[in-house]
């Protein structure tokens, strides 16, 4: 029988990593990760679009990263949302935002998701 020595394993293991075929564990996936198009309404309405101070904190109070997209009426708008939670559905990252007392509601877009 023949046996491989651990520098040729680690060798090995070193030349997948740099190919990107192998991930350090608990490293996410681009597919494994939070990113959707959500519809948010405010609990205090912000205009034709929301002041980029008040998203900034926003964002950062929840952990998540939003982009605006557009207003879609009185207090209610569409941003790209993004987080590095291991959740594809944007699970937690929505729940955070629903939470804060600045949202009155977050949810996944759902017209964006049918035409995709």
């Amino acid at each position: 029988m023949r046996t491989v020595s651990t520098a040729t394993v680690s060798g090995v293991l070193v030349l997948l990593g740099c190919a990107g075929l192998v991930r350090p564990v608990g490293a996410a996936l681009e597919g494994d990760t939070c990113h959707s198009q959500i519809i948010v309404r405010l609990a205090h309405g912000q205009g034709s679009s929301p002041d980029r101070h008040f998203v900034t904190q926003l964002a950062r109070a929840t952990d998540v990263h939003l982009t605006f997209l557009r207003a879609l009426g009185a207090g209610l708008y569409s941003f790209a949302l993004s987080s590095a939670d291991r959740d594809p559905g944007c699970r937690r990252a929505l729940e955070r935002l629903s939470r804060d007392p600045r949202v009155r509601s977050a949810e996944i877009d759902m017209r964006r998701r049918a035409q995709s």
